[in-house]
């Protein structure tokens, strides 16, 4: 694992401040949503994306408001990885 550390030293870069890097505590708290999967499912084929492309814009747009309300910007980007190998389909 040495090894692996060394040879990454030269990729890090400081990371930018954020409000959400905190240490974890009774004052932190956890909202979770949930959505039957049938429901989400016709509501991404109706707007033509996918459900994960469904729960990535929820999830982002949730984000900006958060950072939004803290005073810290209005733009996120949120980045998702991508299988190389397995053929896209565009929505239809």
């Amino acid at each position: 694992m040495t090894g692996f550390r060394d040879a990454m030293k030269g990729f890090r870069v400081p990371l930018p401040a954020t409000s959400l890097a905190r240490r974890v505590g009774p004052e932190r708290r956890m909202v979770l949503a949930t959505e039957p999967l049938h429901e989400a499912g016709r509501a991404a084929h109706t707007l033509g994306v996918t459900v994960n492309d469904l729960v990535l814009a929820v999830v982002t747009d949730g984000m900006r408001e958060l950072l939004s309300g803290r005073g810290r910007g209005s733009t996120v980007c949120s980045c998702a990885p991508l299988c190389p190998w397995r053929p896209v389909t565009p929505a239809r």
